[in-house]
């Protein structure tokens, strides 16, 4: 084998080790945004927001903005398990 030959199997042999370590990158990552999306699927949000905005005179402008955010898990049980789940009915944080 050439060098020329070497160095194109070494080519070779680093970009498919490349593409499956990247390959298998992408689906752990999609996996875990599977899960998060499951677990987000089983919370109850209750969200409430108000503005507002005013020119109290020419050189002043008030401005207010408030935000209120409920979540709670409402799951009956641990993700793939039978025990009970202690946080049921408790806020999370948000994510």
């Amino acid at each position: 084998m050439t060098i020329d030959e070497k160095l194109q199997h070494f080519y070779e042999v680093s970009l498919d080790e490349a593409r499956e370590d990247a390959a298998r990158a992408i689906q752990d990552h999609k996996d875990y945004l599977q899960k998060v999306l499951e677990e987000h699927k089983q919370s109850r949000i209750q969200t409430a927001e108000a503005e507002v905005k005013a020119d109290v005179t020419r050189w002043l402008y008030g401005y207010v903005n408030a935000t209120f955010q409920d979540l709670r898990d409402t799951r009956k049980y641990e993700p793939t398990s039978n025990v009970l789940n202690p946080s049921k009915g408790l806020r999370m944080p948000n994510m």
